[in-house]
């Protein structure tokens, strides 16, 4: 500063600036300030530069103390609150804007400020809301997460990233329409976001669309590939697709980068069930309940595996654990009424029944099962009040009716029974167990040749089932001498006994509609 005035390297300094010539403004910017520490526009300049090259949080310094020294240039409180916005410091941003409002600071540039700072608090505000949804949801207060995130869209309707939050709860609340008409719209809004792809997949994936799902699932993983519950959707639509390997060895790998994933253990457990290691899957289901113990269905599907290995008390008391959690839950009210039933504890079952249809009275399967269990019990005036209404409410007939059926057969009134029965076979698709009991009425009366053919009707339906194939075998034996069996199914059911029942020893559940359940 010996050869020219601090005006003339100032004038040098900016040119220098200008020409992108940045390590020699930076030097006669400082050269200045080393004689003038508090020179207004060597600071604020320096500051620019500063964050011109990355380095925003060490401009402040320069920028602040060039407003302080000149509080009349309203650049400088321009440039300044910017740069507390831009690293982070909103609400000092704020608060400086506020002082330079009362100073008389005015003009575009302080209205765009003005605006960038409203816009950020709205978005704040809806990351606050969805944050907290979030954490309802994951806390198992759906009807809660549903309702703070529908009445933050009411006043911000295209909010892609709330629609797809609230088609997640909708979904795990079981209103699957809501749940696609909210994914749908968000789709049409942004359809780049990674949260979208994921919850669309979901969605898709429940509605059967397998193929559909699993390219909805790549295009969120190749969004942001480090998301785990991406990368579960995709393992979901793996298994779904029959890659049940494939699925597994990315369970795997999600479970050693974040070993407390629930919703990933539970997910494991159903493709070990499916695989028939069903202790594995106790594992999995158990260890995923005790990190989340809010997972829809995952108590049911525990108890259904606890009901595999015959340990009917354990299976109970995941259920009672599951309706205390979620009174409202049906379907694990539905599965502790089935497993009462089936454990001969009928009085409780008959409670059971009795409050699913307080809030569900004309459920035709909840009556007819209602009507079952006082049959069982021999309170048989009870059991035609509630088999009655299951024919009524039961559009088809087809339930209602093979209900009396069973109750008439259970009290030895064959020739009732076996009306209802009749009606049943009449039916599209009769259930397995009609042939069964028909042709058992049949066989009592002596009449093998016409229980034969029933069963043989069923086999044709169900030509795997080890009853209709024991029972084939049994009426054979009693047939008379000379009678003709060419043509009939016994030699294929005879040669496929030992077989059939091999494989129907250990019966597995059907979880078509548990598997993205867990961690939908």
């Amino acid at each position: 500063m010996t050869t020219m005035t601090i005006e003339q390297a100032l004038i040098q300094a900016v040119e220098a600036h200008k020409n992108r010539n940045l390590q020699e403004a930076e030097q006669l910017y400082r050269a200045i300030l080393q004689n003038q520490p508090n020179q207004p526009d060597a600071n604020h300049n320096l500051g620019i530069l500063a964050v011109q090259t990355g380095h925003a949080h060490s401009a402040l310094s320069y920028l602040k103390t060039a407003l302080e020294a000149n509080p009349s240039q309203g650049q400088f409180w321009i440039d300044y609150i910017d740069t507390l916005n831009r690293t982070g410091q909103i609400q000092a941003a704020k608060s400086v804007l506020e002082q330079g409002l009362t100073a008389g600071l005015k003009g575009e540039a302080v209205n765009r400020l003005r605006e960038k700072f409203a816009a950020n608090s709205e978005k704040n505000q809806g990351q606050n809301i969805i944050e907290k949804a979030a954490a309802f949801r994951e806390a198992g207060h759906y009807e809660k997460s549903r309702e703070l995130l529908t009445g933050y869209l009411a006043k911000n309707p295209d909010d892609a990233e709330a629609l797809a939050h609230l088609s997640h709860v909708h979904l795990l609340l079981q209103e699957k329409d809501l749940a696609f008409e909210k994914i749908d719209r968000a789709v049409k809004i942004n359809p780049e976001l990674a949260i979208v792809q994921q919850n669309l997949s979901r969605i898709l994936l429940g509605r059967g669309e397998v193929l559909q799902a699993f390219e909805a699932a790549q295009k969120a993983c190749a969004k942001d590939g480090q998301d785990h519950r991406n990368q579960l959707v995709l393992a979901s639509c793996l298994g779904q697709g029959q890659k049940i390997n494939e699925a597994m060895n990315l369970i795997d790998r999600i479970l050693a980068q974040q070993p407390d994933f629930a919703e990933a253990f539970a997910q494991r457990a159903v493709f070990l069930q499916r695989q028939g290691r069903t202790k594995e899957a106790i594992a999995d289901a158990t260890r995923a309940l005790e990190l989340n113990p809010h997972i829809p269905g995952l108590y049911v599907f525990t108890a259904g595996l606890y009901k595999v290995v015959k340990d009917m008390e354990k299976a109970l008391a995941l259920l009672d654990v599951a309706i205390q959690l979620h009174p409202s839950d049906k379907a694990a009210c539905g599965q502790k009424a089935r497993l009462l039933t089936e454990t001969d504890k009928l009085e409780a079952a008959a409670d059971c029944y009795n409050e699913l249809l307080k809030t569900e009275p004309d459920n035709m399967d909840n009556l007819a099962q209602t009507g079952n269990v006082y049959s069982m019990m021999g309170q048989n005036e009870k059991a035609r009040f509630f088999l009655d209404k299951a024919i009524q409410a039961d559009s088809t007939g087809l339930h209602g009716h093979f209900y009396q059926g069973q109750h008439f057969l259970r009290n030895g009134e064959l020739e009732r029974a076996e009306g209802f029965f009749q009606k049943v076979l009449a039916f599209p698709a009769p259930p397995v167990e009609v042939y069964l009991q028909c042709s058992l009425i049949k066989a009592h009366k002596k009449d093998f040749s016409a229980a034969l053919k029933l069963v043989e009707e069923g086999l044709k339906k169900f030509p795997n089932h080890s009853g209709l194939i024991s029972a084939f075998s049994d009426y054979v034996r009693c047939l008379p001498d000379g009678y003709d069996l060419s043509g009939s199914l016994w030699g294929r059911a005879h040669s496929r006994l030992a077989g059939i029942w091999e494989a129907f020893a250990q019966k597995t559940l059907d979880n078509k509609d548990v598997v993205c359940a867990f961690y939908l």
